[in-house]
Parts: C-alpha cells; structure tokens; sequence
C-alpha cells in the first residue's frame, strides 16, 4: 500500500527520464493518514518538480523536523552525533543519493570525501542520510530509476492518445491544492499526440460535461472519442479551472 501511494504521488509528473540523479529538497514531514505513520516529502529542484515520499521512523522524523526547524536538542542526538563524527575525522559528505527501492524499501548511500582525498561510499537509510546531509547542507539526490520503479505499476495509460494518469486521493489533492476535486491526475504527455495541451499535474475533473471519477473512467471517455471528435476537457491546473479544447487525431495525422 505504501508503494502504492508513494507511485500516486510520483505520478504527478510522469515518468522518470534516463539520466543522472536529480536534486531534491526536503518539503517537510507529514503523517501518513492511513496508518499514522511520519513521511518525509521530497521535490525536485528542476522544473517537472517531481516528488517523493519516503514513510520513515518517529526517531527519524523528530530529527528531519528538530533541523527544518532549526530546532537546537538539548543533548546531541544521534545524527548530531555522525556530523560530528564526519566533522573530526576531517571527511566532508559530498552528497546523499537515493538509489533504488527493492520490495517497497528505499535504499540510499553517503558519497564522502577522506582527508587525504579519496573517495568512499556508505550504505545507509534514507531516513538518516537525509537527516544527515540537512545538518551538513550538503545536497541531496535521487535516482532517475527510483521514480520510474515506485510509480510503474499504478499508471493507467491511454496509448493511442497519448497520456497517462493516475487517480486523485485525498493526500494528491493535498499536495495539488485542490482539496474539493475529483478526477485524474495526469503524469505524462506525449507533446505528439492529441493530448498535448494538457499538462503533467493537471487534474481532469470532466469530459464534455461528464465528470470523471478516476484515471480508469477517464481513460474510457477519451479512447470512446471518434477520430475527428472535438471534446471539451475540464482540468484544474495549479488549482485553477480550466477547459481544454483536444481533437482526436486520425491516425497519423495530427492534432488541434
């Protein structure tokens, strides 16, 4: 189910390209509705603003939010400890890399840098890695890969025209600021197709005045469409409504 919701929320931009690690910043930590549990929000530094919600401990948590806040503990807790460690040992933490999930656990390492030079990496828990790189603002990545894997298996695609999405739970909505619609998110768009003037995070809320209810129940409204059909598709975008005009193309020709 984590998995799950975290493919959701990814999907508000579409799939993850191949490339190098992106940088993120730290949104915040949020409480995972359904189970209570703290999740740490990260968004992409680049345009697309991808984000990635990692769930992680209480301990974890306190020590991401005590930093955020600029919050001083009393006593130094444990990652104020390995700061202080990486600080002695005259070693400087490069960056922090989120590389990979494997059965719906997210993995991480440490670049650091020695003394004398060399390099070493360190396995670690997200969790801590972030801790960590927020008390030496240091950078924080992730892995091109780690979105693709988290959101694959929940994407609804209409191939022939040419999107994909996701459905709207109340926690995108949150992230969206929409917390009154219904509908689809839409994760990707291939600027070929008839689709090209949605955009990602867009949420479709109707289709010629039919409301959508989800990405599957939109997906049906649009591949129903008749090649040459003209529909009027209600999407809010950045929170505010708007209709777009789409054409379904004949194949191989091109789209209004």
């Amino acid at each position: 189910m984590r998995l799950r919701l975290a493919a959701l929320i990814l999907g508000l931009v579409g799939l993850a390209q191949a490339a190098g690690p992106v940088e993120v910043e730290v949104k915040g930590v949020r409480l995972d509705p359904s189970t209570g549990s703290p999740v740490v929000l990260l968004s992409e530094k680049a345009a697309s603003g991808r984000s990635l919600p990692i769930w992680i401990g209480p301990l974890e948590a306190e020590a991401i939010m005590l930093e955020l806040n600029g919050v001083e503990a009393p006593r130094p807790l444990t990652h104020d400890l390995m700061k202080r460690l990486v600080e002695a040992l005259g070693a400087r933490l490069d960056r922090v890399v989120v590389t990979d999930v494997v059965e719906e656990t997210y993995r991480a390492r440490l670049d650091l840098e020695r003394a004398g030079g060399a390099r070493v990496t360190v396995d670690a828990r997200p969790s801590d890695a972030i801790a960590l790189a927020l008390r030496l603002h240091r950078p924080i990545l992730v892995e091109p890969a780690v979105f693709s894997r988290v959101e694959g298996p929940a994407g609804t695609a209409a191939h022939a025209f040419g999107i994909s999405a996701q459905d709207l739970t109340p926690e995108l909505a949150e992230v969206l600021a929409v917390p009154d619609a219904h509908g689809a998110v839409v994760t990707d768009v291939d600027r070929t197709s008839p689709a090209r003037k949605l955009h990602r995070a867009d949420v479709v809320t109707g289709v010629d005045g039919e409301a959508v209810a989800s990405a599957g129940d939109l997906m049906t409204q649009l591949e129903r469409r008749a090649a040459g059909q003209t529909m009027k598709v209600a999407v809010r975008r950045q929170g505010q409504p708007v209709v777009v005009r789409l054409r379904v193309a004949p194949a191989g020709g091109d789209a209004r």
